[in-house]
């Protein structure tokens, strides 16, 4: 190759050297780039799918309450279980290894680290959070995870205000 490469002229050898970075360019943005890009771009049009689903469900619910009559569901009244047992208790039912840690932030806070979690789960607890025990998340930071549909990431979860 090298022996082929010297014996043309100085212009020739620039032009195959230029062709040949042309076609490693090209080769890296169809078989890498453009793919990366494609899979990205499904992925959040996928996303804002389930988030229009999911705001498309809860107003039916709400319809569907006020037809039967029915008031929002009062937040069920902990006894002795602190904010941090009952994030601990249900994201263990739920999420199962997901939970990576918490911590404590005040009397009525609690940091949660998610690691490799379904999403698909973690709306539904979320959701039970809220409405069987008034916590709200008030901070969230969700990363897409090595399998499709699984996030990392980290939730605030405050006692919603009485």
């Amino acid at each position: 190759m090298k022996t082929w490469l010297g014996k043309l002229t100085r212009r020739e050898q620039l032009a195959v050297i230029i062709a040949a970075l042309t076609v490693v360019g090209l080769s890296l943005y169809l078989f890498y780039w453009q793919p990366v890009n494609a899979e990205q771009d499904r992925l959040r049009t996928h996303l804002a799918e389930r988030i229009e689903a999911l705001v498309r469900m809860q107003r039916a619910v709400e319809e569907v309450r006020q037809l039967r009559g029915e008031d929002r569901p009062t937040p069920q009244e902990r006894t002795d279980e602190s904010l941090l047992a009952l994030v601990d208790r249900t994201a263990r039912a739920t999420l199962a290894s997901g939970l990576n840690r918490l911590e404590p932030e005040g009397e009525h806070a609690v940091k949660v680290w998610l690691k490799e979690v379904n999403f698909d789960s973690l709306l539904p607890w979320l959701q039970e959070l809220e409405t069987a025990w008034g916590v709200q998340a008030t901070g969230v930071s969700l990363h897409r995870g090595e399998q499709p549909g699984v996030v990392t990431g980290r939730l605030v979860l405050e006692e919603a205000a009485e």
